[in-house]
């Protein structure tokens, strides 16, 4: 396997696109065009530019995870949350939004998430400072998909 750099060229609010070649030992091979910016008060924009467009490049062509995965994050921690001592009333929540994460709602997993971290506070305090959560949630479990 080889890749090489085909061309690179800037436009006029100076972001580079490089195009790249990656090819495989059996002949076959697939041209990639990468954007990348890079802003510094010196002269190393363009240098920051083309890494991070390279970067990028090779995380999506390799697959390589970033450690940004929120909903990852979220299912790990909601199975650890299962052995800690959590209160009935975030028990639920968090199966409220298990239920959600199933049905495929969009930012369960953040919910889950947001919810996990304060699981340490009272039933109260997490009433008053997760409210907007909490409505959210409900909502969402009535199918209330504008809320």
């Amino acid at each position: 396997m080889g890749m090489e750099v085909i061309t690179c060229r800037a436009n006029q609010s100076e972001r580079w696109f490089q195009t790249w070649r990656v090819a495989h030992s059996s002949g076959e091979w697939m041209q990639i065009e990468i954007a990348g910016e890079g802003v510094d008060k010196q002269d190393k924009g363009t240098a920051k530019a083309l890494t991070g467009a390279r970067k990028y490049l090779l995380r999506l062509l390799f697959c390589i995870p970033t450690g940004d995965d929120i909903e990852r994050e979220a299912t790990v921690a909601q199975s650890n949350a299962q052995s800690a001592n959590l209160s009935p009333f975030v028990a639920g929540l968090l199966d409220q939004i298990e239920e959600l994460q199933r049905n495929g709602v969009k930012n369960a997993s953040a919910a889950a998430a947001k919810l996990l971290k304060c699981s340490t506070l009272s039933d109260d305090e997490i009433r008053k400072s997760q409210g907007k959560l909490i409505e959210w949630v409900n909502a969402q479990s009535k199918g209330d998909n504008d809320a």
